[in-house]
Parts: structure tokens; C-alpha cells; sequence
């Protein structure tokens, strides 16, 4: 419980550099943060090139500095303007998604390739379900917005501070 509660006070700390990159959005971009890292400030275990909060991959996205990937109002906005991207490259799309399945799926491609699906888009046509198949523990999807939904309830009850982690 207490490794949860220090997430949190090191989520409520970003908070500003999330709410400047994504404005009334910014509990999409925090539960990217909880589950990558639980917001804390660490290279991806083993061989991995992730880095920071939001695990920028610096070996896919060679356009981003290891200095880049760990200031976090760069990282914060960096991760906003992902997510919006692949929300806007499946609109444009002729697969046709429902509205609601854009978020899922951008969600699944912050965390897994686009094309993991097989070049198809059967497991995105699956819903949320199909989506978890191909991602960090089967369930990324389904994970980041039910800390979606938590963030966004959070904000709305008007709670005192969480206490500083040490």
C-alpha cells in the first residue's frame, strides 16, 4: 500500500508538466505514467532502451535525447503528442474505428507496435480483450484506463494533498 501511495504523491508532483502538455486530459497521460513506471524515474529493466516516467523508448524514437527523455514537462508533452497522433492516424484511417475504440487503441500502440495485430485489425475489432493480447502483461489497455477512470474520479473529489514521498 505504501509503495501505491508514493506513486501517487510522485504522480500529484507531475502534475503541472502533465496538465501544461495535455490540459483537462492530463489523467490519460498519468495512468501512462502509473503503469510504465509508477511514476518513477528509471531506465527499462534488462536490455530495454525506456526511459523516465512515460518509458520513451530512445532506440525506436532516435529523434529523442536520453537528456530529453528524462525532463519530465519534454517526456509529459512527448507522450501527449503520441497518444494524439495515433488517435488522429486511426481517424484518418479507412479501417473505420468506432469513436470509442480510437483511445484503446492508441493506448495499445504507446505500449506495442501498430502492426502487432498481424497487419490486421481483427484484435482492435475485438475491443479492449483483443487489444491486452499483445501487450506488457496482457492487460496494458484494460490497466491504463481503469487508471484513467481513477485519476479522473480522484480529481473530482477535492482531497487534501498526498504527503510528500521520501
Amino acid at each position: 500500500m505504501k509503495d501505491a501511495v508514493d506513486a501517487l504523491g510522485r504522480a500529484e508532483a507531475a502534475e503541472g508538466p502533465m496538465k501544461t502538455a495535455s490540459g483537462n486530459n492530463w489523467p490519460g497521460i498519468a495512468a501512462i505514467g502509473m503503469r510504465e513506471t509508477y511514476f518513477q524515474d528509471i531506465h527499462q529493466y534488462g536490455d530495454g532502451l525506456g526511459r523516465e516516467y512515460f518509458q520513451i523508448d530512445i532506440g525506436q524514437n532516435p529523434q529523442v535525447s536520453e537528456e530529453q527523455a528524462y525532463n519530465i514537462n519534454f517526456a509529459a508533452q512527448w507522450a501527449w503528442n503520441k497518444v494524439t497522433a495515433d488517435i488522429r492516424r486511426y481517424t484518418n484511417n479507412p479501417i473505420n474505428l468506432n469513436p470509442w475504440d480510437l483511445l484503446p487503441e492508441a493506448i495499445h500502440d504507446y505500449n506495442a507496435s501498430p502492426f502487432t495485430h498481424g497487419g490486421t485489425m481483427n484484435q482492435a475489432l475485438g475491443g479492449v480483450p483483443g487489444l491486452d493480447q499483445h501487450t506488457t502483461g496482457h492487460n496494458y489497455v484494460s490497466n491504463v484506463l481503469n487508471l484513467i477512470n481513477c485519476f479522473r474520479l480522484g480529481s473530482s473529489m477535492n482531497l487534501p494533498p498526498l504527503p510528500t514521498p521520501k
